[in-house]
Order: C-alpha cells, then structure tokens, then sequence
C-alpha cells in the first residue's frame, strides 16, 4: 500500500448521529419538490425584453407616419420651393 492508501484505510469511518438522519432526509426530499429552485436571470431577462417590445409596439402606433417633415415646416413658414434644399443641407453627409 502506498501512502494514500495508509492514511484513507487509518481514517475512522463514524456514522453519524442518529438525530441528522431526519434532519437529512427531509432537506433531500425538499430539493427534489419541484419549484423550491428559482432562476430570477431567465425570468427577469425575459421580462425586460417583453417590456422592451410593449414600448417599441407602442411607439410604432402612436408616430405619425410623416414625424414633422411637412407639418414643422408649415408650422415655422418654410416656402414648400425650400424643403428640397433643406433636405440637401441636413440629410447629406458631407
């Protein structure tokens, strides 16, 4: 026998005391109910992403379909000959 083996076969095997046995039972049988296991990561994740559409499904249907192009220049009395070149001075990357 090699040393591992000496120091496993010299190690007092002690059952333990008859008191723990309940005690140890009933935690094992706890774990195995299902629902006693919670994962919050999954639960919380997939909630956020459904709040995350609520909004982007709720955004969608109340934009107008024409967010200001024609109203806002209406609005400041832009000449309908300008909007052409107001398009060209801010939407064109230069």
């Amino acid at each position: 026998m090699n040393r591992i083996e000496k120091t496993i076969a010299e190690l007092s095997t002690e059952t333990p005391p008859a008191e723990w046995k309940d005690e140890l039972l009933a935690s094992a049988i706890r774990s195995q109910q299902p629902g006693t296991r919670t994962l919050t990561f999954p639960k919380v994740f997939i909630g956020a992403m459904a709040a995350c559409w609520a909004l982007i499904f709720a955004l969608h249907f109340t934009t107008p379909a024409d967010p200001g192009g024609t109203d806002l220049a209406e609005r400041y009395g832009v000449p309908p000959e300008q909007l052409p070149l107001l398009a060209q001075r801010f939407f064109t990357y230069n």
